[in-house]
């Protein structure tokens, strides 16, 4: 299995940041940790939804 690796580079404007996934300028209580995680919380939970619904049905595929 392959994994994905990259860098995202965030500028700091006062106290806001940018989400790379949405494009949106918010505040950085709409962020996790800085640096840590360069997306909003609302895109990190979507893309963990995504994530995990995937997860789910290859492994109910995979008990078929």
């Amino acid at each position: 299995m392959t994994g994905v690796s990259m860098t995202v580079t965030l500028k700091k404007d006062g106290d806001e940041r940018k989400c790379p996934r949405c494009k949106e300028t918010k505040p950085h209580e709409e962020f996790y940790a800085y640096l840590t995680n360069p997306y909003c919380k609302e895109c990190t939970r979507e893309y963990y939804r995504v994530r995990n619904a995937n997860k789910r049905t290859a492994r109910e595929l995979a008990h078929v």
